[in-house]
């Protein structure tokens, strides 16, 4: 009887214990890991930020986020963009390095496109995103839809972002220069805002 009532209780426990921390993976990853940088970035009231914008994208925006989005906001606006191919240390945990970026931008943007959807890291970057935004209480977010996703393929988590936050849509293809002059105009604009 002993052995049946322990054996239950800590059966219980481990649940109880399991679904809280499934319920708060996200908050106590970047708990863990702002704790790991807080001696090393630290904002006041004075801030300035290593970066303007960290970009969160997948591997179907590479060339996009490469070439178009590097030409127009970091030569043609002169902003500084800190994307994970490029400004990411080698020797740090990939978590650990989104963490520091996150904390390190005035802005994190979400390219979205359908892979954006199915990509742990880029789900992980948005998340990482969110929590900066409830625990320093400024706006993080910036969402830019790249490619079209169909609403039923798009996980609730995303689709809450999509509802939280505005949004800006990039131009179709077959758009006048005038559309995309105002499209980068409105885009770094938001990025500093």
């Amino acid at each position: 009887m002993i052995i049946t009532s322990v054996s239950s209780a800590v059966t219980i426990l481990s649940f109880l214990t399991g679904s809280v921390l499934y319920r708060f993976r996200w908050k106590l990853r970047y708990l863990y890991y702002s704790a790991r940088r807080s001696n090393k970035i630290h904002h006041g009231n004075d801030v300035v930020y290593e970066y303007d914008a960290f970009i969160s994208y997948s591997d179907d925006a590479r060339l996009f986020v490469d070439h178009t989005m590097r030409l127009e906001v970091e030569e043609n606006a002169g902003l500084k963009l800190c994307l994970h191919n490029r400004d990411f240390l080698p020797s740090l945990p990939i978590a650990e390095g989104i963490i520091i970026a996150v904390k390190s931008s005035r802005k994190t943007i979400l390219v979205m496109s359908p892979d954006f959807i199915i990509s742990y890291w880029c789900l992980y970057e948005m998340n990482m995103a969110d929590m900066e935004s409830q625990h320093t209480g400024r706006d993080v977010l910036l969402i830019l839809f790249y490619k079209h996703i169909k609403y039923d393929k798009i996980p609730s988590t995303v689709m809450y972002q999509i509802k939280s936050h505005t949004y800006i849509e990039y131009p179709d293809e077959d758009s006048d220069s005038d559309a995309m002059v105002t499209f980068w105009d409105n885009f770094s604009r938001a990025i500093t805002s």
